[in-house]
């Protein structure tokens, strides 16, 4: 658990958040920073990528949630994305999913373009409004 935090705080923005929005306003949980708080403890389904000895990304997935998704990918190195992706998928797979879900921001092409490669496919769209700041 120790390692997954140290390498979540090293992530700069991961690629795959599934679930970003219910674990903020139900858990007040940012998925982003602290995603074990909202999947929480069991590390097992976790896979960290190493590269010459040092982590250099990892994947949480939730096969018991609601439906099996890829809940967190965050990379220090794009280059294991494609591992990881896999990996994750995999350990779905073998724990009996016959689908996984993934969210993904729409401007992230090269996460998208992976996602298709592995097998992905694009089922919806969701745009977020946010309003202005309307206080004068």
């Amino acid at each position: 658990m120790a390692e997954i935090n140290a390498l979540v705080a090293r992530v700069v923005e991961p690629d795959v958040l599934t679930g970003v929005e219910i674990a903020r306003v139900v858990g007040g949980v940012d998925l982003a920073t602290d995603p074990l708080a909202w999947l929480g403890e069991n590390t097992e389904e976790w896979r960290v990528a190493v590269d010459a000895g040092k982590p250099v990304g990892l994947a949480g997935t939730a096969g018991d949630a609601c439906f099996p998704l890829l809940a967190y990918l965050g990379l220090r190195d794009e280059a294991a994305r494609p591992e990881l992706l896999a990996e994750a998928v995999r350990v779905l797979a073998a724990s009996g999913a016959r689908e996984v879900i993934a969210d993904v921001e729409s401007h992230r092409v090269a996460v998208l373009a992976e996602l298709e490669r592995t097998g992905f496919r694009q089922l919806r769209s969701r745009v977020v409004f946010a309003p202005p700041n309307n206080q004068e």
